[in-house]
């Protein structure tokens, strides 16, 4: 879902945005994606939260240069928090 949004926004405003969106977004999903595949259980979900938040960072540079809204990001900052301690309790579970 995230990367949609990112590959949304960089086919309307590809001209203001200062990287490649579709690509750091496709090698994020094939990284998760491959873990999930061929990873151990924690291996994926630790890469997970790596995603969540190299995510959040491309997000904070796009709201630095204005493509996203203040109240998207803090949204944003909001879910990840949620999704990163989420699956940092699921690893924690695992692992004892």
């Amino acid at each position: 879902f995230l990367c949609g949004a990112h590959w949304g926004t960089y086919l309307y405003r590809s001209a203001d945005v200062p990287l490649n969106l579709f690509a750091t977004s496709n090698v994020i999903v094939v990284a998760v994606w491959l873990a999930y595949l061929f990873g151990s259980l924690l291996v994926s979900l630790g890469l997970q939260i790596v995603a969540f938040i190299a995510l959040l960072l491309i997000d904070y540079r796009l709201f630095g240069t204005g493509l996203v809204s203040h109240h998207y990001f803090v949204t944003r900052f909001e879910a990840t928090a949620l999704a990163v301690l989420s699956l940092g309790v699921v690893i924690f579970i695992i692992a004892i």
